[in-house]
């Protein structure tokens, strides 16, 4: 899910409006936000040196898996 729909309905549950508790949710959905494209590219720079050699076929065979679920 992404964080819109997991906060809209986080917004729609809460009985009352809490402020401390609304910037708490916000922080840990922004701080996740930000951490996991991070955290993807680190873990990416440390599997380049295995994948370089084949990172092409690999490009092409899910541009190709791609493309046959589309027709």
């Amino acid at each position: 899910m992404d964080a819109f729909a997991v906060s809209l309905g986080k917004g729609l549950k809460m009985n009352k409006l809490n402020l401390r508790y609304s910037v708490i949710i916000a922080l840990f959905f922004g701080g996740f936000q930000a951490v996991m494209p991070l955290l993807g590219w680190l873990l990416g720079k440390q599997f380049e040196i295995y994948i370089r050699s084949i990172d092409h076929w690999i490009a092409l065979i899910l541009s190709c898996a791609n493309n046959q679920n589309r027709y």
